[in-house]
């Protein structure tokens, strides 16, 4: 999303134009569509005196993705949990593997790490492959699937 702030100074009005509305709030937050790649914003403001002065902007936009680390170290106060992270996630499932193909922890929760145990019990140094499915706000009814492994370090 973006954060949109008029700091023009001695207006009595304002009208911002966003891609899908108008608004005539000082702050507003504004839910860019993910498949856009760039967002024209223009914000037009008026003194008591009836002069207006117009500001205009196009606005690349970062691609929303999940990240995931390559290793964590159960032990390391740092780096002691495997997790996804992204903004504006709404949803996510996630699924660890062993490399022999058993599912040795599952989550379904935003913000759910993994420790390096599974049942309670640590797993063994090593290699693990995950699956995660998620959503974000902006785009809800599209599901996102990510793959990848992650170290175990013990």
């Amino acid at each position: 999303h973006l954060r949109l702030l008029d700091e023009s100074t001695g207006t009595v009005a304002r009208l911002w134009h966003l891609p899908s509305y108008t608004d005539t709030a000082r702050f507003l937050r504004y839910d860019y569509p993910l498949s856009r790649d760039s967002v024209t914003i223009t914000l037009d403001v008026w003194n008591r005196y009836g002069c207006s002065d117009t500001a205009v902007r196009v606005i690349r936009l970062r691609r929303v993705d999940l990240w995931a680390p390559s290793a964590f170290m159960p032990s390391d106060p740092a780096n002691s949990h495997f997790g996804l992270y992204a903004d504006s996630l709404a949803t996510m499932q996630l699924d660890i593997y062993s490399r022999t193909g058993l599912l040795v922890a599952s989550f379904n929760e935003v913000g759910a790490q993994w420790d390096g145990t599974s049942h309670g019990q640590p797993c063994p140094h090593g290699t693990y492959v995950y699956l995660a499915r998620y959503t974000f706000y902006h785009s809800p009814n599209s599901i996102h699937t990510k793959k990848g492994t992650v170290l175990l370090i013990r």
